[in-house]
Protein backbone atom coordinates (compact mmCIF):
# COMPACT_ATOMS: atom_id res chain seq x y z
CA UNK A 1 0.00 0.00 0.00
CA UNK A 2 0.86 3.70 -0.41
CA UNK A 3 0.42 6.28 2.16
CA UNK A 4 1.68 9.81 1.27
CA UNK A 5 1.24 12.75 4.27
CA UNK A 6 3.97 13.85 6.90
CA UNK A 7 6.25 11.37 8.45
CA UNK A 8 8.17 13.78 10.04
CA UNK A 9 9.22 13.99 13.61
CA UNK A 10 7.63 11.54 16.62
CA UNK A 11 4.16 12.59 17.03
CA UNK A 12 1.50 9.87 17.17
CA UNK A 13 0.41 8.94 13.39
CA UNK A 14 -3.27 9.27 11.96
CA UNK A 15 -3.49 7.09 8.80
CA UNK A 16 -6.55 8.07 7.19
CA UNK A 17 -8.17 5.35 4.56
CA UNK A 18 -10.63 7.11 1.61
CA UNK A 19 -13.60 5.19 1.01
CA UNK A 20 -13.96 4.22 -2.68
CA UNK A 21 -13.52 6.63 -5.89
CA UNK A 22 -13.15 9.40 -2.93
CA UNK A 23 -12.07 12.71 -4.24
CA UNK A 24 -8.25 13.23 -4.18
CA UNK A 25 -8.13 16.24 -1.76
CA UNK A 26 -11.12 14.11 0.64
CA UNK A 27 -9.98 15.25 4.14
CA UNK A 28 -6.90 16.68 3.46
CA UNK A 29 -7.12 19.97 5.37
CA UNK A 30 -6.57 17.41 8.46
CA UNK A 31 -3.27 17.83 7.80
CA UNK A 32 -3.46 21.58 8.74
CA UNK A 33 -5.75 21.16 12.00
CA UNK A 34 -4.87 17.98 13.54
CA UNK A 35 -1.02 19.57 14.26
CA UNK A 36 -0.42 17.41 17.10
CA UNK A 37 -0.52 14.35 14.89
CA UNK A 38 1.23 12.94 11.61
CA UNK A 39 -1.66 12.44 9.06
CA UNK A 40 -0.77 9.93 6.41
CA UNK A 41 -3.27 9.09 3.45
CA UNK A 42 -4.03 5.85 1.81
CA UNK A 43 -6.50 4.77 -1.13
CA UNK A 44 -8.76 1.87 -1.94
CA UNK A 45 -6.73 -0.03 -4.07
CA UNK A 46 -6.88 0.71 -7.59
CA UNK A 47 -8.08 4.41 -6.73
CA UNK A 48 -4.40 6.49 -7.23
CA UNK A 49 -2.87 3.44 -6.03
CA UNK A 50 -1.85 -0.15 -7.49
CA UNK A 51 -4.34 -2.58 -7.73
CA UNK A 52 -3.72 -5.88 -5.84
CA UNK A 53 -4.07 -9.43 -7.45
CA UNK A 54 -6.85 -10.51 -5.01
CA UNK A 55 -10.67 -7.87 -5.11
CA UNK A 56 -11.90 -8.30 -1.44
CA UNK A 57 -11.96 -6.64 1.81
CA UNK A 58 -9.63 -9.32 3.13
CA UNK A 59 -6.91 -8.65 0.76
CA UNK A 60 -7.19 -4.82 1.48
CA UNK A 61 -6.85 -5.06 5.24
CA UNK A 62 -3.87 -7.82 5.21
CA UNK A 63 -2.64 -5.27 2.51
CA UNK A 64 -2.98 -2.54 4.97
CA UNK A 65 -1.45 -4.45 8.20
CA UNK A 66 1.70 -5.24 6.01
CA UNK A 67 1.77 -1.68 5.47
CA UNK A 68 0.94 0.37 8.91
CA UNK A 69 3.08 -2.12 10.72
CA UNK A 70 6.18 -0.69 9.41
CA UNK A 71 5.28 2.90 11.06
CA UNK A 72 7.29 4.25 13.78
CA UNK A 73 4.80 4.99 16.21
CA UNK A 74 1.84 4.99 18.16
CA UNK A 75 -1.08 4.66 14.95
CA UNK A 76 -4.85 5.43 14.89
CA UNK A 77 -6.64 4.46 12.17
CA UNK A 78 -9.39 6.44 10.25
CA UNK A 79 -11.52 5.16 8.04
CA UNK A 80 -14.10 6.93 5.46
CA UNK A 81 -16.86 4.39 4.36
CA UNK A 82 -14.83 1.11 2.19
CA UNK A 83 -11.89 2.39 4.38
CA UNK A 84 -13.96 2.25 8.14
CA UNK A 85 -14.99 -1.28 6.87
CA UNK A 86 -10.86 -1.97 6.25
CA UNK A 87 -10.02 -0.05 9.58
CA UNK A 88 -12.22 -2.16 11.32
CA UNK A 89 -10.69 -5.71 10.20
CA UNK A 90 -6.52 -4.56 10.20
CA UNK A 91 -4.62 -7.45 12.06
CA UNK A 92 -1.83 -5.15 12.82
CA UNK A 93 -1.60 -3.59 16.31
CA UNK A 94 -2.95 -0.09 16.32
CA UNK A 95 -3.62 2.54 19.02
CA UNK A 96 -6.97 3.67 18.20
CA UNK A 97 -9.74 3.46 14.86
CA UNK A 98 -11.83 5.56 13.93
CA UNK A 99 -14.71 4.21 11.76
CA UNK A 100 -16.99 6.56 9.61
CA UNK A 101 -20.40 5.37 8.33
CA UNK A 102 -18.86 1.93 7.06
CA UNK A 103 -20.83 -0.08 4.78
CA UNK A 104 -20.22 -3.27 6.77
CA UNK A 105 -23.50 -5.24 5.34
CA UNK A 106 -23.63 -3.36 2.19
CA UNK A 107 -27.08 -5.20 1.02
CA UNK A 108 -29.07 -3.50 3.72
CA UNK A 109 -29.02 0.05 2.07
CA UNK A 110 -30.81 0.67 -0.47
CA UNK A 111 -30.00 3.55 -1.38
CA UNK A 112 -26.33 2.55 -1.24
CA UNK A 113 -27.40 -0.30 -3.76
CA UNK A 114 -28.64 1.67 -6.11
CA UNK A 115 -25.72 4.04 -6.64
CA UNK A 116 -23.22 1.16 -7.21
CA UNK A 117 -25.81 -1.01 -9.70
CA UNK A 118 -25.71 2.77 -11.64
CA UNK A 119 -21.77 2.70 -11.21
CA UNK A 120 -21.96 -0.50 -12.22
CA UNK A 121 -24.10 -0.08 -15.58
CA UNK A 122 -22.18 2.92 -16.66
CA UNK A 123 -18.56 1.50 -16.23
CA UNK A 124 -16.95 -0.04 -19.33
CA UNK A 125 -13.57 -1.02 -17.03
CA UNK A 126 -13.95 -5.03 -16.37
CA UNK A 127 -11.65 -4.47 -13.13
CA UNK A 128 -14.10 -1.69 -12.16
CA UNK A 129 -16.78 -3.82 -12.55
CA UNK A 130 -15.34 -7.07 -10.74
CA UNK A 131 -14.59 -4.43 -7.60
CA UNK A 132 -18.61 -3.40 -7.61
CA UNK A 133 -19.33 -6.99 -7.50
CA UNK A 134 -17.50 -7.71 -5.16
CA UNK A 135 -17.15 -5.43 -2.88
CA UNK A 136 -20.84 -4.02 -2.86
CA UNK A 137 -23.08 -5.60 -5.24
CA UNK A 138 -22.48 -8.95 -3.33
CA UNK A 139 -24.46 -10.42 -0.24
CA UNK A 140 -20.94 -10.31 1.68
CA UNK A 141 -20.52 -9.12 5.42
CA UNK A 142 -17.47 -7.18 6.62
CA UNK A 143 -18.19 -7.68 10.54
CA UNK A 144 -15.02 -7.72 12.21
CA UNK A 145 -13.82 -10.65 14.61
CA UNK A 146 -14.16 -9.33 17.62
CA UNK A 147 -10.38 -11.01 18.82
CA UNK A 148 -9.46 -8.25 15.92
CA UNK A 149 -10.51 -5.42 17.81
CA UNK A 150 -8.56 -4.81 21.27
CA UNK A 151 -7.56 -1.11 20.80
CA UNK A 152 -10.29 1.88 21.56
CA UNK A 153 -12.81 1.80 18.81
CA UNK A 154 -15.03 4.88 17.47
CA UNK A 155 -17.44 4.26 15.04
CA UNK A 156 -19.05 7.68 13.73
CA UNK A 157 -22.01 7.06 11.72
CA UNK A 158 -24.84 9.32 10.03
CA UNK A 159 -28.24 9.05 10.83
CA UNK A 160 -30.67 7.83 8.03
CA UNK A 161 -31.46 11.52 6.34
CA UNK A 162 -30.22 13.18 3.17
CA UNK A 163 -29.32 11.59 -0.60
CA UNK A 164 -27.36 8.98 0.58
CA UNK A 165 -28.94 7.74 4.39
CA UNK A 166 -26.22 6.22 6.56
CA UNK A 167 -25.65 2.67 5.69
CA UNK A 168 -25.45 1.30 8.63
CA UNK A 169 -28.96 -0.17 9.50
CA UNK A 170 -30.10 0.68 13.49
CA UNK A 171 -29.39 -3.50 13.86
CA UNK A 172 -25.69 -3.42 12.45
CA UNK A 173 -25.09 0.03 14.67
CA UNK A 174 -26.03 -1.98 18.01
CA UNK A 175 -24.53 -4.88 16.97
CA UNK A 176 -21.22 -2.98 16.70
CA UNK A 177 -21.78 -0.86 19.92
CA UNK A 178 -21.85 -4.59 21.75
CA UNK A 179 -18.24 -5.50 20.56
CA UNK A 180 -15.54 -4.96 23.49
CA UNK A 181 -13.40 -1.71 23.06
CA UNK A 182 -16.49 0.16 20.32
CA UNK A 183 -18.30 2.65 21.23
CA UNK A 184 -20.62 3.91 18.56
CA UNK A 185 -22.09 7.62 18.15
CA UNK A 186 -24.96 8.88 15.14
CA UNK A 187 -23.96 12.61 13.87
CA UNK A 188 -27.61 13.96 13.85
CA UNK A 189 -28.23 15.94 10.40
CA UNK A 190 -25.52 14.53 8.42
CA UNK A 191 -26.39 11.09 5.87
CA UNK A 192 -23.44 8.67 5.14
CA UNK A 193 -20.91 11.54 4.16
CA UNK A 194 -20.22 12.37 7.69
CA UNK A 195 -16.63 13.89 6.42
CA UNK A 196 -18.64 16.86 4.98
CA UNK A 197 -21.26 17.36 7.54
CA UNK A 198 -19.77 16.18 10.56
CA UNK A 199 -16.03 16.72 10.30
CA UNK A 200 -16.08 18.87 13.17
CA UNK A 201 -16.91 15.92 15.35
CA UNK A 202 -14.49 13.84 13.47
CA UNK A 203 -11.75 16.23 14.34
CA UNK A 204 -13.02 16.41 18.10
CA UNK A 205 -12.75 12.38 17.95
CA UNK A 206 -9.11 11.77 16.55
CA UNK A 207 -8.05 14.54 18.77
CA UNK A 208 -8.90 12.77 21.98
CA UNK A 209 -7.69 9.46 20.55
CA UNK A 210 -4.19 11.19 19.02
CA UNK A 211 -3.71 12.78 23.01
CA UNK A 212 -4.38 9.62 24.51
CA UNK A 213 -1.97 8.70 27.16
CA UNK A 214 0.66 6.08 25.14
CA UNK A 215 1.72 4.57 28.35
CA UNK A 216 -1.64 3.07 29.65
CA UNK A 217 -2.50 0.07 30.10
CA UNK A 218 -3.12 -1.36 26.69
CA UNK A 219 -5.44 -4.22 26.06
CA UNK A 220 -3.77 -8.08 26.15
CA UNK A 221 -2.34 -8.90 22.81
CA UNK A 222 -1.26 -4.94 21.91
CA UNK A 223 2.23 -3.82 21.68
CA UNK A 224 3.16 -0.71 22.21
Amino acid sequence: MVLSGDFKGNRPIVVVIRGAYADAEMFAPLQTILLEARVLFGEIPGNRCPLLSEQSVEAYRVAYSEALSRLDGPVIVCGLSLGGVIALGLTCSTFAILAIDPPMRPAESVVLQKVMRTAFKKSEDEVDRKFLEEIFLSDNEYMPPASRLLCPTVVLAGDHVGTIPSVLSDGTFEELGRLPMVTTERVPGVGHSVWIGGSARIVEVLRKLSTIEHNQKRPAGTSA
